[in-house]
């Protein structure tokens, strides 16, 4: 061995044992003593792993003890030694730390310029699960500005990779991202469409509530998306006058208080106060939104929250005048309108378009240093496509120079709307005129929408079954039938076939217009059916029935589809029960259906087969037919998936087939009316605050 090497070897040791020392503590000062001396070795020793080591770690501790300035320092003399050695791996993760530090120190451009090279290599290497972190933290920098349509962009592609590699808890914090930035983007508007906006932001709210909840990881994030429920709560509350909205904001600051309040995040704990402030208004209660606004006002005084501040004074402005004190409700206007004009000062717009502009241009020049590199490559076959490039990228800056004139346009239209908002509520009426007509346009459309659905609503309930129908087959009898969408594709039947009591229960793929448009498909083949066997005079068997409609309905549907690339693989589930003359059995066929029988609180589950009605991967050649004894006294009850895949209840969890049959078991002494109106209600209780998520159907036959 040389002896120079082996004069090295104490050295390296040395320098080895501080970086372990630096490692195995969590205190920065300690981390950084250690790290200082590994780095001064390796320094001497020119040793680049063992300094890109020891600059990893020093900066980890600057950037603990906040001394982001220095840091950034760090982090750069390390990125230099990850790419001069090519490590593209950690190369990404440096980038990463440095647009984390530039984020503490405000400065967002450099934090979404470090960002995206980070996100450019893990596109390289395809490491899907850090390339969705770094998308999303690009969006992190267009949020806190305020550019809330670009960060929802770029949250949307996060989603998409996080869905690709089932993360389920990045995949809920994409969907409280994009909720909170539609929610934010058309709060202050009004209108139709912003009612359809906020509530696909509920929606998205309560899927990511679910996928969060009890994810001690994301606890922070849970709590930040009830605090974004409950704000989109109590703006559809007031957008629609729903009561039932107002309410479940309440649950879900209720929920917050609950679980968070000990946390001591100002930040969280001031925007609930502020949303339980606007539910107070909503409620008419002034009594006890107005000491609540003075209370919160002082915490806004630092001149820091002009915008929330300004926010209470509208508030107490709402209060005074509700209360007949217009000269207070006066001032506390005025006060609003100065510090409205004081948050939209000219230096915020400034850095806003200093940002987006810069930002588009740092896109035009990354494409065209990609570009000029394959150019260099390949500069004897390629002349044109250089003459290309100096055309797109002609073409580049021009779009910057067009988006630099529009925010000038843009400065200069919000100063003078600015004058405008304080010469007086006449002006404002003015040139909100011609936008209130276009709501109204919009609304009369949607108007004209929702009443042909509920025609065709009307066509596709004389065509199928009803309750009084059943009623008269079997006097103690009842149906719940709500469509979730105006029009259905349940559907249910009943008719008397020679001689024998027929009831049908049916669940056509898919809901609204599609579900209906299979729910007529389903009746008119059943009618087909039933003509044939009254024609023929032939046994009323419910499997033959199922086997001559899937005939039916999967001719139809590919009847001029030649292709089978584009088969049609839709259709319907169904429950058929056949009851003939001479009385004590029941006949039941069930295509991907069951029912239950009660008898003397009993209850008895009938399963159909697996195969539903239409083109199956793996169906039987036929149905079966299932023959039971059936006495008087004895109910029978059909459903469809609506009922028992519902979401509800505390643990946010589905109704269950058992707790269907819990349900009849216990309350089997009742009529049959009574029962279902009672577990109507029991529904509508486990629903609450979800959306219903697809038609509902349950009949009750008491023999």
């Amino acid at each position: 061995m040389p002896l120079a090497a082996r004069a090295q070897e104490p050295e390296v040791e040395e320098a080895e044992r501080c970086l372990r020392l630096a490692v195995n503590t969590f205190d920065p000062h300690e981390v950084r003593k250690y790290a200082d001396s590994a780095y001064s070795i390796a320094q001497r020793l020119g040793d680049k792993h063992l300094m890109a080591r020891a600059l990893d770690n020093l900066a980890w501790a600057h950037s603990t003890c906040e001394n982001y300035d220095t840091a950034i320092v760090l982090y750069k003399q390390l990125l230099l030694i990850d790419l001069n050695v090519n490590d593209k791996e950690h190369a990404a993760m440096t980038y990463c730390n440095l647009g984390l530090c530039y984020e503490e120190v405000q400065k967002h451009f450099e934090m979404w310029d470090n960002f995206r090279h980070a996100s450019d290599i893990y596109t390289e290497l395809r490491d899907t699960s850090h390339l969705s972190w770094a998308i999303c933290s690009m969006g992190d920098s267009y949020y806190d500005i305020g550019l809330y349509k670009k960060a929802k962009d770029l949250y949307y592609k996060a989603l998409h990779l996080a869905e690709s590699i089932n993360d389920t808890i990045e995949t809920g914090t994409m969907l409280h991202k994009i909720a909170n930035c539609t929610s934010l983007q058309f709060f202050e508007m009004t209108g139709k469409s912003t009612i359809d906006t906020m509530l696909n932001a509920k929606k998205q709210f309560v899927k990511a509530a679910i996928l969060l909840k009890g994810k001690s990881e994301e606890s922070t994030t849970y709590a930040e998306n009830l605090i974004g429920l409950a704000r989109c709560y109590i703006r559809l509350a007031s957008l629609m006058q729903r009561n039932d909205y107002a309410d479940s904001c309440d649950n879900c600051l209720d929920l917050y208080l609950r679980d968070f309040e000990d946390d001591n995040n100002m930040r969280r704990n001031l925007q609930s106060e502020m949303i339980r402030i606007h539910y107070y208004i909503f409620r008419h209660n002034y009594a006890a939104a107005m000491p609540a606004i003075q209370e919160i006002m002082p915490k806004f005084a630092n001149g820091k929250y002009n915008v929330q501040l300004g926010e209470c004074c509208r508030l107490l402005s709402i209060c005074y005048n509700a209360l007949g004190d217009y000269k207070h409700a006066y001032e506390y206007s005025e006060r609003h309108l100065e510090l409205v004009e004081q948050s939209h000062d000219d230096e915020t717009l400034k850095r806003i378009s200093n940002f987006a502009a810069q930002t588009e241009l740092d896109n035009a020049r990354h494409e065209y240093d990609a570009y000029n590199k394959r150019q260099l490559e390949l500069m004897e076959t390629e002349q044109s496509r250089q003459r290309r490039l100096i055309a797109l990228m002609s073409l580049a800056i021009a779009a910057v120079v067009v988006m630099a004139i529009l925010i000038g346009v843009m400065l200069y239209s919000r100063r003078h709307s600015n004058r405008l908002l304080k010469a007086g509520n006449e002006t404002r009426a003015a040139l909100s005129e011609e936008y209130i007509k276009q709501l109204q346009a919009v609304a009369d459309a949607q108007s004209i929408i929702v009443d042909s659905m509920e025609y065709a609503s009307m066509i596709q309930s004389e065509t199928i079954g009803n309750a009084a129908k059943v009623k008269e087959m079997f006097p103690d009898s009842s149906v719940y039938y709500r469509p979730r969408d105006i029009v259905s594709g349940d559907w249910y039947y009943s008719s008397t076939v020679n001689g024998h009591k027929m009831v049908v229960a049916a669940d056509c793929t898919g809901h609204g217009i599609p579900g209906a448009m299979l729910c007529m498909l389903g009746v008119g083949a059943l009618k087909d059916v039933i003509n044939q066997l009254e024609c023929t005079d032939c046994a009323v068997i419910p499997g033959e029935i199922l086997d001559k409609m899937r005939v039916i309905i999967k001719n139809t549907l590919n009847k001029n589809n030649t292709d089978p690339k584009k088969i049609v693989d839709d259709g319907m589930e169904m429950t058929i029960i056949v009851f003939p003359p001479e009385g004590g059995t029941m006949y039941f066929g069930g295509a991907n259906q069951s029912a239950l029988i009660e008898h003397n609180g009993e209850i008895k589950r009938l399963k159909g087969d697996t195969n539903s009605i239409g083109n199956n991967i793996r169906e039987r050649e036929h149905f079966t037919t299932i023959t039971t004894e059936i006495n008087p006294g004895d109910s029978v009850y059909l459903f469809s998936d609506g009922i028992i895949d519902q979401i509800g209840g505390p643990n946010m969890r589905k109704f269950n087939i058992k707790q269907l049959s819990d349900f009849i078991a216990e309350n089997h002494q009742l009529t049959m009316d009574e029962l279902i109106q009672k577990f109507i209600g029991v529904m509508d209780n486990w629903t609450e605050p979800f959306e219903q998520l697809d038609d509902r159907l349950l009949i009750g036959i008491r023999i």
